[in-house]
């Protein structure tokens, strides 16, 4: 990645964390009563709700110094965040906008904190509504996500050779389940933290891309996987690729098809980028998303067709002759 691009992904960060605190003082003028806080200790509590429009549910927390407190949200509804803040002096720990429905945050200060959760101030603009289950939890710092003794790579380990592990939403059975995997499957560790008293970790299936969060009992330690080979001058945007070959490509009008080096980073079943080898050092992206091309190049005109088992792609008077596997993988 580079710097002008990390320089851009943290400004986009940074505008997110400000709207989250815009969306949540703008939206915040009707308060849904919640329960009161249990007292400081280590508790876990899953709680139902909805709200519409412009209301906030608030849901007190008293924490020790030193605990983590760990929230996860799960919703149908996308326009649905939460933030954490001190209820002291209205301090953000935790900004939902910005950093996702998932949070683990260390307790800086023994003290009463504020669950908050809202609509973006899009759809509460829309006066939507929202049903939503909201884990809190705290526990003691030496059980929070991420642990240093987590390997790098888990491989999945099921007593049925034939079975198969769900691969869900979040950090819990309450999730939807998104795909699953095959026993013996590779995935990179993404964390780990226990919810509701099952261990789940955050994982990345090596070759698929599969991402998503499995129930820690099914895993066991693994070692990383081979890379392929990665062809010269192919840098892709920094991540290994997952798979790398050959495809067919007429670089320039009435000369002989010939083959172009690519490598691929693929973002579960039909997601994928695709770089491909250039004269000059130089790589084309193709983006494809769902199975469909959305993007090549920077912002290139192009005209993609799905033909059979291949994808034909012409653009900028080249064209590109892209299999279907290197999509989707094998």
């Amino acid at each position: 990645m580079t710097a002008g691009s990390r320089l851009a992904r943290l400004a986009f960060g940074l505008t997110l964390a400000l709207a989250a605190t815009s969306a949540l003082a703008q939206t915040s003028t009707s308060l849904i009563p919640s329960s009161a806080s249990p007292p400081a200790g280590n508790h876990s509590r899953l709680v139902q709700g909805s709200l519409s429009g412009d209301e906030t549910a608030t849901y007190p927390v008293t924490a020790n110094a030193g605990q983590i407190l760990a929230v996860d949200l799960d919703s149908a509804n996308a326009s649905v965040n939460f933030n954490v803040i001190s209820a002291s002096d209205g301090h953000f720990l935790f900004a939902g906008m910005a950093k996702g429905s998932v949070a683990d945050i260390p307790v800086p200060a023994d003290g009463e904190y504020q669950v908050q959760v809202f609509l973006v101030r899009a759809a509460a603009r829309r006066d939507e509504s929202a049903s939503y289950s909201l884990r809190i939890e705290t526990r003691p710092a030496d059980r929070s996500a991420g642990a240093s003794d987590d390997p790098d790579f888990w491989q999945v380990s099921l007593d049925d050779a034939e079975g198969h592990l769900n691969v869900r939403a979040g950090p819990g059975a309450r999730y939807t389940v998104t795909t699953t995997l095959d026993n013996g499957a590779v995935l990179a560790n993404r964390g780990c933290r226990p919810s509701g008293g099952t261990r789940w970790c955050q994982i990345r299936e090596n070759g698929s891309g599969v991402r998503g969060w499995v129930a820690g009992d099914f895993l066991v330690e693994s070692h990383a996987p081979a890379s392929p080979p990665t062809p010269a001058d192919l840098q892709g945007n920094g991540t290994p690729f997952d798979a790398t070959g050959e495809l067919e490509c007429t670089l320039t009008p009435g000369k002989p098809t010939q083959q172009c080096p690519y490598g691929v980073v693929r973002e579960g079943y039909g997601n994928a980028g695709i770089w491909i080898g250039l004269p000059s050092r130089q790589e084309l992206h193709v983006l494809f998303e769902s199975g469909m091309v959305v993007a090549v190049g920077q912002g290139n005109d192009y005209v993609a067709r799905k033909i059979e088992d291949r994808y034909e792609i012409d653009s900028e008077q080249r064209h590109f002759v892209i299999p279907e596997r290197a999509v989707r993988g094998e």
